[in-house]
């Protein structure tokens, strides 16, 4: 957040104090509490793969040619490789292969 805030001159508001994972796991469509691995890294994908659809949505709303809309296909580009880079490295957890990061 603190570099989006920076990248693109917004204010982030307070954090919450009340944040609770069970509650962004029902936000992610997790079933239960992230415990296990692929639970555990399922969410973050689904976090960002609504963050695709939404930012996606959103840029077809904007007007053509307008800044807004640059910026949420910029945002909706930038989260696809957040999926695949989570994907990956799931994916090789899966296999007992190395991370890449």
């Amino acid at each position: 957040m603190e570099t989006l805030s920076r990248r693109y001159h917004a204010e982030l508001p307070a954090p919450s104090a009340d944040f609770q994972i069970d509650r962004a796991a029902i936000f992610a469509g997790v079933d239960r509490k992230p415990e296990d691995p692929p639970t555990c890294s399922g969410s973050p994908s689904r976090f960002e793969q609504r963050a695709v659809d939404f930012f996606s949505r959103e840029g077809e709303r904007a007007p053509e040619g307008s800044v807004e809309r640059e910026l949420y296909k910029e945002l909706a580009a930038e989260e696809r490789e957040h999926v695949a880079l989570l994907t990956t490295e799931f994916r090789r957890w899966e296999i007992r292969k190395a991370g890449l990061m």
